[in-house]
């Protein structure tokens, strides 16, 4: 079932989107903080552990786009040295 059919609110997907995205820039912040500061010791909570899954999630996710955007433009190039082949070959031919 849907999260508002579930708790009879209503959140739209930018809103979820942008309060995932301001968790995430504070646990990133925290994160560094806590690996920059000695000998202290970082308390881990249960939100941490999902805003982290949540990160690689992301980051999984920017990583597939960014391959399937540089295998489309290999593709193209593939396609436009093909055509330019096959100019060549005709003007040649004629």
């Amino acid at each position: 079932m849907r999260v508002n059919q579930n708790l009879k609110m209503s959140f739209s997907f930018r809103a979820c989107r942008d309060r995932t995205s301001l968790l995430l820039r504070k646990y990133t912040v925290r994160k560094k903080r806590n690996e920059g500061a000695s000998g202290r010791s970082e308390v881990h909570t249960d939100d941490d552990g999902v805003l982290e899954q949540l990160q690689k999630l992301k980051d999984a996710a920017s990583t597939s786009t960014e391959l399937n955007k540089i295998d489309a433009e290999s593709k193209t190039q593939i396609l436009e040295t093909a055509g330019q082949k096959l100019m060549q070959a005709a003007e040649e031919s004629e």
